[in-house]
Protein backbone atom coordinates (compact mmCIF):
# COMPACT_ATOMS: atom_id res chain seq x y z
CA UNK A 1 0.00 0.00 0.00
CA UNK A 2 2.98 2.31 0.84
CA UNK A 3 4.37 1.91 -2.90
CA UNK A 4 0.70 3.20 -4.07
CA UNK A 5 0.96 6.54 -1.58
CA UNK A 6 4.95 6.55 -2.85
CA UNK A 7 3.75 7.01 -5.99
CA UNK A 8 1.01 9.37 -5.89
CA UNK A 9 3.17 11.69 -3.89
CA UNK A 10 5.47 11.18 -6.77
CA UNK A 11 2.85 12.52 -9.83
CA UNK A 12 1.85 15.43 -7.02
CA UNK A 13 5.09 16.43 -6.66
CA UNK A 14 6.05 16.58 -10.37
CA UNK A 15 2.45 18.71 -11.14
CA UNK A 16 3.68 21.05 -8.55
CA UNK A 17 7.21 21.39 -10.42
CA UNK A 18 5.44 21.99 -13.50
CA UNK A 19 3.01 23.91 -11.92
CA UNK A 20 5.60 26.32 -10.92
CA UNK A 21 7.15 26.37 -14.09
CA UNK A 22 3.84 27.50 -16.11
CA UNK A 23 3.71 30.34 -13.28
CA UNK A 24 7.14 31.88 -15.01
CA UNK A 25 5.70 31.14 -18.24
CA UNK A 26 3.80 29.03 -20.91
CA UNK A 27 3.52 28.51 -24.50
CA UNK A 28 0.34 26.67 -25.65
CA UNK A 29 0.75 23.74 -28.36
CA UNK A 30 -1.58 21.61 -30.42
CA UNK A 31 -0.54 17.93 -30.80
CA UNK A 32 -1.27 15.60 -33.63
CA UNK A 33 -4.58 14.35 -32.28
CA UNK A 34 -5.95 18.45 -31.84
CA UNK A 35 -5.06 18.48 -28.35
CA UNK A 36 -4.43 22.02 -26.72
CA UNK A 37 -0.61 21.16 -24.05
CA UNK A 38 0.55 23.81 -22.04
CA UNK A 39 4.24 23.91 -22.08
CA UNK A 40 6.27 25.68 -19.85
CA UNK A 41 8.62 28.10 -21.38
CA UNK A 42 12.33 27.52 -21.74
CA UNK A 43 14.25 29.83 -19.19
CA UNK A 44 16.17 32.57 -21.11
CA UNK A 45 18.38 34.93 -18.88
CA UNK A 46 17.89 38.63 -19.09
CA UNK A 47 21.50 39.49 -19.84
CA UNK A 48 21.59 42.70 -22.28
CA UNK A 49 24.06 41.09 -24.74
CA UNK A 50 23.17 43.73 -27.86
CA UNK A 51 23.49 46.56 -25.65
CA UNK A 52 26.96 45.69 -24.58
CA UNK A 53 27.78 44.77 -28.07
CA UNK A 54 26.64 48.31 -29.01
CA UNK A 55 28.77 50.10 -26.72
CA UNK A 56 31.84 47.78 -27.07
CA UNK A 57 31.24 48.61 -30.82
CA UNK A 58 30.70 52.28 -30.19
CA UNK A 59 34.08 52.51 -28.12
CA UNK A 60 36.06 51.06 -31.31
CA UNK A 61 34.76 53.75 -33.45
CA UNK A 62 35.19 56.08 -31.42
CA UNK A 63 39.20 54.60 -30.84
CA UNK A 64 39.60 54.43 -34.75
CA UNK A 65 38.12 58.26 -34.82
CA UNK A 66 40.52 59.59 -32.07
CA UNK A 67 43.51 57.74 -34.03
CA UNK A 68 42.13 59.54 -37.72
CA UNK A 69 42.12 63.17 -36.39
CA UNK A 70 44.91 62.86 -34.03
CA UNK A 71 47.51 60.93 -36.40
CA UNK A 72 49.40 58.15 -35.48
CA UNK A 73 52.35 60.11 -33.67
CA UNK A 74 50.11 62.34 -31.64
CA UNK A 75 48.38 59.77 -30.57
CA UNK A 76 51.10 57.87 -29.33
CA UNK A 77 52.74 60.93 -27.59
CA UNK A 78 48.99 61.28 -25.63
CA UNK A 79 48.87 57.48 -24.74
CA UNK A 80 52.51 57.61 -23.23
CA UNK A 81 51.40 60.66 -21.37
CA UNK A 82 48.42 59.40 -19.95
CA UNK A 83 49.85 55.84 -18.56
CA UNK A 84 50.49 55.99 -15.16
CA UNK A 85 51.54 53.62 -12.39
CA UNK A 86 47.88 52.92 -11.09
CA UNK A 87 46.04 49.17 -12.75
CA UNK A 88 43.27 51.89 -13.98
CA UNK A 89 45.29 54.04 -16.17
CA UNK A 90 47.48 51.01 -17.30
CA UNK A 91 44.15 49.47 -18.56
CA UNK A 92 43.20 52.59 -20.31
CA UNK A 93 46.47 52.40 -22.46
CA UNK A 94 46.12 49.00 -22.77
CA UNK A 95 42.50 49.20 -24.40
CA UNK A 96 43.14 52.45 -26.65
CA UNK A 97 46.50 50.95 -27.88
CA UNK A 98 46.21 51.35 -31.67
CA UNK A 99 45.31 47.95 -32.98
CA UNK A 100 45.67 47.02 -36.76
CA UNK A 101 41.31 46.93 -36.90
CA UNK A 102 41.46 50.24 -35.33
CA UNK A 103 43.99 51.40 -37.69
CA UNK A 104 42.45 50.40 -40.81
CA UNK A 105 39.16 51.73 -39.63
CA UNK A 106 41.17 55.20 -38.98
CA UNK A 107 42.02 55.56 -42.75
CA UNK A 108 38.45 55.09 -43.68
CA UNK A 109 37.29 57.87 -41.88
CA UNK A 110 40.72 60.04 -43.16
CA UNK A 111 39.31 58.83 -46.48
CA UNK A 112 36.36 59.89 -46.11
CA UNK A 113 37.30 63.36 -45.03
CA UNK A 114 38.14 63.26 -40.99
CA UNK A 115 42.05 64.94 -41.45
CA UNK A 116 44.43 64.55 -38.55
CA UNK A 117 45.41 68.10 -37.59
CA UNK A 118 49.11 68.37 -37.21
CA UNK A 119 48.79 71.29 -34.81
CA UNK A 120 45.98 72.36 -32.58
CA UNK A 121 46.74 76.30 -31.70
CA UNK A 122 46.10 76.75 -35.85
CA UNK A 123 42.76 74.86 -35.74
CA UNK A 124 40.96 76.36 -33.40
CA UNK A 125 42.85 79.60 -32.16
CA UNK A 126 40.21 80.86 -30.08
CA UNK A 127 40.11 77.64 -27.89
CA UNK A 128 43.48 78.26 -26.38
CA UNK A 129 43.51 79.21 -22.83
CA UNK A 130 39.66 79.18 -23.20
CA UNK A 131 38.17 77.95 -19.50
CA UNK A 132 34.67 75.83 -19.54
CA UNK A 133 31.67 78.31 -19.26
CA UNK A 134 31.04 76.69 -15.89
CA UNK A 135 34.29 77.80 -14.13
CA UNK A 136 34.63 81.91 -15.63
Amino acid sequence: MSSLFEEFDDRLDKIARKRTLLDRGSVMKVTAGGLIVEKPRRYNPKFPFKGILLIIAAAFLFKAYVLADLGQADYATRLAAISGPTMVEKAGVWIMQPDPAATFVADIFQSLGVKATPDRKKAAPHLIGARPFLFR
